[in-house]
């Protein structure tokens, strides 16, 4: 599907696959023995809320317990890990692709991918959500060893980065061998919350970029995270297909900086997750009278949380 063809401005939540569950009343462990419910949850709530587009893969971090992570299941929500592989310069080389074949996750995680492709794909414009490099080795190193670490010890950041790129890459390309219309990346660690400027451009950036530009050389689509408006320029030198915003982004600000789409970027806490319908559609209107007339998309700007009421998503649509 091609969001560009509509008469209004598009739908995408972007980030709603553990809010799905929950609205179905699947939890992570059965929507990974039952990929096949997963599939038919995510279907059902984007034809309810009337989404032009979502994610039909979204367990961002299967590469974590694959790679040797210990983790933990919660009961919705993204799987969070509890111990780590890098503890010195030496376990660098414990980031290597994995067998996947032998990863139980992302193997259901395609299944799900391929009913969805199959009950919705000519109708929806569908893509993966994979952790981008620097966030995944803040879970493999933990998050404030990397930060440490790229205050102190460039050659080892660079080294784990490297080898974390070959494995978003490798997963990245099982997703797209299902023929999904694009593959989002999302880098949470590397926002101004947590890294200066200077190691963006250092640490995520180049990466980013080299993730967008081998998925669109493969013929599909790519979207990046913006995180801040001191990142805009930046970010838009990606060359990204989609840029989808975090809310701390000025919508009038992304308008004028960035040349690609932009997606975004109602408060998922504040108006999706705590809030009222009424109170969504009154940010909704306020985002589009900033935004662009075509090349913009609405939706949250983060992950819809799970337990967020159905009419408050359903509202995103005017």
């Amino acid at each position: 599907m091609a969001l560009g063809d509509l008469d209004r401005h598009p739908v995408c939540p972007p980030y709603q696959g553990y809010w799905a569950l929950r609205l179905a009343g699947i939890g992570v462990v059965e929507s990974i023995k039952h990929p096949d419910r997963a599939a038919r949850a995510q279907v059902a709530a984007a034809r309810e809320c009337g989404f032009d587009g979502y994610e039909m893969a979204w367990d961002l971090f299967a590469p974590v317990q694959a790679l040797g992570c210990e983790i933990k299941f919660l009961d919705s929500g993204t799987v969070s890990t509890v111990s780590t592989i890098v503890d010195s310069p030496e376990d660098v080389d414990r980031i290597r692709l994995p067998d996947l074949r032998r990863d139980a996750r992302l193997q259901s995680s395609l299944e799900s991918v391929r009913l969805i492709m199959e009950m919705d794909g000519a109708n929806s414009f569908l893509h993966a959500t994979m952790s981008a490099p620097f966030t995944l080795v803040g879970e493999l190193r933990g998050l404030e060893n990397l930060l440490l670490d790229s205050l102190s010890d460039e050659d080892l950041v660079t080294s784990m980065l490297e080898a974390a790129t070959d494995c978003v890459l490798g997963y990245s390309r099982e997703y797209l061998d299902m023929t999904p219309d694009m593959v989002s990346f999302t880098d949470p660690t590397a926002s101004g919350a947590l890294i200066s400027l200077e190691n963006f451009r250092k640490y995520s950036l180049p990466y980013v970029k080299r993730c967008s530009d081998e998925v669109r050389s493969w013929g599909a689509k790519s979207m990046v995270r913006v995180y801040g408006d001191d990142r805009l320029e930046d970010t838009d030198s990606i060359g990204a297909d989609i840029y989808s915003m975090d809310t701390a982004v000025s919508v009038r600000d992304a308008c004028r900086i960035v040349r690609g789409a932009l997606l975004g970027n109602v408060d998922p806490i504040r108006f999706i997750y705590s809030g009222r319908d009424s109170d969504v559609r009154g940010e909704v209107d306020r985002i589009l009278s900033s935004a662009r007339e075509r090349g913009f998309i609405l939706g949250a700007g983060g992950d819809i949380p799970p337990g967020s009421p159905l009419a408050n998503v359903k509202a995103l649509l005017r």
